[in-house]
């Protein structure tokens, strides 16, 4: 267990290979692959800001809790992202894994920087996030290692410029709305609008808890639910299932093959009866009946 402050905990057992770490002032780097592991566990806590992308490979399975109250289970991929808040204790067990990854850790005065006054205080809110598509971070956090390969080093300037760049990119997308301020203070805000988007988006295939949603905004269930309803005509289990519809025509579009009961759990149902009832609610046919179309 490596504990570096009071406040700092970064244990993962067993280590990754070929790990290469580059430090700047107000930001960290860090990059290494992982040949086929069973198991893999740890615990993290840090003061900055962490963004992890699975740049290669990937783990059968991931399971992860956190302070805040966020929770995962399910696969991990190459592409996608995880963001830990400062200061937030993050637990994590992965199965089968064979990866390439990354991370970049930014001090929060980056963020609170880019604020002013009393809306500073939101650069050191928000909760976990885990297994996301996040195709600016992705694409950032892979040139730095690009960088990292072809130069053998990182250059500071360059890499407190990436820092500020991401830290501005998680302002705007996952801490507050990018410029309105104005928005009902009773409904939800663009960026919890987007959040609870790529939540949901990123767990169609799992069981979605409406209490986990509404911990990931620091809610109770009840206010989550009328404050759901007004930003977005709907109940977030309306949402979620209207998700799961989506996703499920995009398969139907490519695997038109497919059985409605493999359909069903891939999109999260668990009952086939009851996905074909929603199905039919909201595309107006069953699926074996859009199939034919």
């Amino acid at each position: 267990m490596r504990v570096d402050q009071m406040n700092r905990v970064r244990r993962v057992e067993p280590l990754a290979s070929d790990w290469r770490h580059f430090s700047w002032q107000g930001g960290s780097f860090d990059m290494a692959q992982r040949a086929l592991t069973p198991i893999v566990e740890g615990t993290i806590r840090v003061p900055e800001y962490l963004i992890f992308a699975t740049l290669q490979g990937s783990a059968q399975r991931l399971e992860v809790r956190s302070d805040c109250g966020h929770r995962y289970s399910g696969a991990d991929r190459a592409g996608m992202i995880s963001l830990v808040p400062a200061n937030c204790e993050r637990r994590f067990r992965m199965q089968e894994v064979r990866s390439r990854w990354a991370s970049l850790s930014i001090d929060p005065a980056i963020v609170a920087s880019l604020l002013s006054g009393e809306s500073a205080a939101v650069a050191t809110g928000g909760g976990c996030i885990s297994n996301v598509r996040d195709d600016f971070l992705f694409a950032l956090l892979r040139e730095l290692e690009r960088t990292c390969a072809q130069d053998g080093c990182l250059d500071d300037v360059y890499c407190q410029t990436m820092a500020a760049a991401a830290g501005q990119h998680i302002l705007r997308r996952y801490l507050r709305p990018s410029s309105c301020t104005h928005e009902k203070a009773h409904g939800l805000t663009k960026w919890q609008r987007r959040r609870v988007t790529d939540y949901v988006e990123a767990r169609l295939h799992l069981q979605v808890r409406i209490a986990d949603i509404a911990a990931l905004l620091g809610y109770s269930e009840g206010y989550l639910h009328r404050a759901f309803r007004a930003a977005c005509g709907s109940t977030p289990l309306e949402f979620i299932n209207q998700r799961r519809i989506h996703r499920a025509v995009q398969i139907l579009n490519d695997e038109p093959d497919i059985a409605v009961i493999d359909l069903a759990l891939r999109v999260g149902f668990t009952s086939p009866n009851y996905f074909t009832r929603v199905f039919r609610k909201l595309v107006g046919v069953n699926p074996s009946m859009y199939r034919q179309r």
